[in-house]
């Protein structure tokens, strides 16, 4: 840029670069951005239904659990299989990283569930969507605590691995069981019930590549700026 005369003063004036606009999230190129979700792009945001398939062998009322994440994910939802029928006072809570250490400190931990289901004996029973969703970055670890008033199923075949179920992307390790919440462990438990969640279709559908390989500017849909405010984002109350 070369400078101008100023017209009033005479002194010279030079002017400024244009500022070329930033790039926001596109749906259709496989990345389930923070600004995406299943509801708004499919095509990103994979859902996946995270099930142990293990038999249920023992009862409580709640149970903790960690999750680590090898790429982004969002837990939004989760079944119970309920020891009694009827309506049950459903609390979820989580916190970042491992349990340990705040199995008994409720302050530390916030909570993204808080209804009242009806809820059938031996049956999984799905429960909603979370009031807050839980994100957890890649590489990083997120707990659950799961407490139901009429009790919840579990396993306790724990065996001598912490881990009690993975997919390519998700890893659910065994937990710590409760007969009231945020008090005396009793002993050692497994989720068996399905976790939903989702995450980029990259890092889920192995032929991503060949669907995704022509798409262009045209094809790819930018993605509007109204956008849900439920997932939980660290200190996000």
């Amino acid at each position: 840029n070369h400078p101008t005369s100023d017209p009033t003063t005479g002194s010279p004036t030079t002017s400024l670069p244009t500022k070329q606009p930033v790039a926001g999230p596109v749906c259709g190129d496989g990345i389930c951005d923070l600004d995406e979700s299943p509801e708004d792009c499919d095509a990103d945001c994979i859902v996946v239904d995270f099930k142990a398939n293990k038999k249920s062998n023992a009862k409580t009322n709640g149970l903790m659990f960690t999750f680590e994440a090898s790429a982004p994910v969002t837990l939004t939802s989760l079944d119970i299989e309920s020891k009694k029928d009827g309506d049950s006072q459903v609390t979820v809570y989580s916190m970042e990283g491992d349990y340990e250490g705040n199995e008994f400190n409720e302050g530390s931990w916030k909570r993204v569930f808080d209804h009242s289901i009806f809820l059938e004996k031996n049956v999984a029973t799905n429960i909603g969507h979370f009031d807050k969703e839980v994100f957890i970055p890649a590489g990083e670890r997120a707990s659950l605590f799961v407490f139901s008033e009429k009790g919840l199923l579990m396993s306790t075949n724990t065996g001598s691995s912490r881990t009690a179920h993975e997919d390519d992307t998700l890893v659910m390790y065994n937990g710590l069981a409760f007969k009231k919440a945020f008090k005396k462990a009793d002993q050692n438990g497994r989720w068996n019930s399905s976790v939903k969640y989702y995450t980029s279709s990259k890092h889920k559908n192995k032929n991503y590549e060949m669907r995704t390989g022509s798409l262009d500017e045209e094809n790819a849909v930018p993605i509007e700026d109204s956008r849900r405010s439920r997932r939980s984002r660290g200190g996000d109350e």
